[in-house]
């Protein structure tokens, strides 16, 4: 097994981290159950919209995690309104850190066509402007080491929880969320090691002996090859 360290790597910000399946199986482009989800919190304000960000949890996160990020219930925007990223209340615990960006990014889902916002060189938006929308919010503790900041809050835009799924997406149906990307699917939702979700695909397990990487830290890639759908 060889480990790869990156020593200039840029971490790049990715709105959907994806998708695995066969951890909690495929569900590509499904609808998912009304029932599971709550009645949307309706936001008439700016102030009103910061004021319920002030309850969201914020979930360490970083390409070798197997934790499913919390998100918020629906949330519905009764008019038009604007959000700076200077607005959002970053969570105390990153503040005390030196190596945390005290300053929020934000992160909007291509779907969301009622969203239109400005972006940064950061890879997040400075600005964003809702109309008459239901979305949801997840916070995410973003691993961006080895950049300036070691952690970095993201505040992410996605679908309200009855949005379908597109097609080549994979549903989560702990949260009805939707995911593009395999492995983060198979680790963020599935729950699986990154070590057994670099040892699968959408089509099932990989055979033994496939080449096989995975995440250790944010600059450090392992290598190795696949024994009983683990990367070794």
């Amino acid at each position: 097994m060889f480990l790869i360290r990156l020593q200039r790597l840029r971490t790049l910000f990715i709105l959907f981290i994806c998708c695995c399946a066969g951890c909690a199986g495929i569900n590509s482009g499904q609808t998912p159950d009304d029932a599971t989800c709550e009645s949307p919190y309706v936001v008439q304000s700016s102030d009103e919209l910061v004021e319920f960000l002030t309850q969201i949890a914020w979930t360490p996160v970083g390409n070798y995690s197997n934790n499913l990020p919390a998100v918020s219930q629906d949330v519905r925007v009764s008019g038009i309104m604007t959000l700076a990223a200077a607005q959002i209340p970053v969570p105390q615990s990153c503040l005390n850190r030196m190596d945390c960006r005290h300053d929020a990014l934000l992160s909007v889902s291509p779907s969301l066509s009622d969203v239109i916002c400005q972006t940064n060189d950061a890879g997040g938006s400075d600005t964003i402007s809702l109309t008459d929308t239901t979305i949801r919010f997840r916070g995410i503790m973003r691993d961006t080491h080895p950049s300036r900041w070691n952690f970095s809050p993201m505040l992410e835009m996605i679908s309200a929880c009855s949005t379908p799924c597109s097609t080549g997406e994979f549903r989560c149906p702990a949260d009805n969320t939707c995911w593009s990307s395999f492995d983060a699917y198979c680790r963020l939702c599935g729950g699986q090691s990154k070590e057994a979700c670099a040892c699968q695909s959408p089509e099932g397990v990989l055979p033994d002996g496939s080449e096989c990487y995975f995440w250790v830290s944010g600059d450090v890639i392992q290598s190795g090859t696949c024994l009983s759908g683990i990367c070794r």
